[in-house]
């Protein structure tokens, strides 16, 4: 699906309003230039809107700009780790239960401010687009996952 993005050094912590959590920076952050789906061939449009420590637009304007990325093992630790995924699939005999953890939803299992479930903690695991609310379907990984 491409490369990490450009290593933007320098970046400290990062905060997602939305969920109320912080986190380190990961290991790219800037445009993903190598690979299949680089943003030399492809780019969005609209957004960010919710974006991590980046300069947001309103929701309808035309906002043309590479799509980033910024893979993250601090993240893909802390929310998908090999424990986390495989006690969901494993544990979980439910459809209701399996998305219920999986998104993260209280109804299903205690949330704290800084749990985001396997769904979410794995766009914080990609990073850059995928950490956007409103433009993260412009990602190629976004758009695989959707299909299968």
């Amino acid at each position: 699906m491409g490369s990490n993005g450009d290593f933007i050094p320098d970046r400290g912590t990062l905060f997602l309003g939305l969920a109320n959590v912080s986190f380190p920076a990961g290991t790219g952050g800037g445009c993903y230039t190598k690979g299949p789906f680089n943003s030399n061939e492809y780019n969005a449009t609209m957004g960010p809107i919710n974006a991590i420590n980046r300069p947001n637009v309103s929701l309808r304007d035309y906002n043309p700009h590479c799509l980033q990325r910024d893979l993250n093992p601090y993240n893909a630790q802390r929310w998908t780790s090999y424990k986390a995924v495989t006690e969901c699939i494993l544990k979980y005999d439910s459809i209701d239960w399996f998305q219920g953890v999986m998104q993260a939803d209280p109804r299903y299992k205690p949330i704290t401010a800084s749990s985001l479930g396997l769904h979410g903690g794995g766009h914080l695991v990609v990073g850059g687009e995928m950490g956007d609310f409103y433009s993260t379907v412009r990602m190629p990984i976004a758009c695989m996952s959707a299909a299968n």
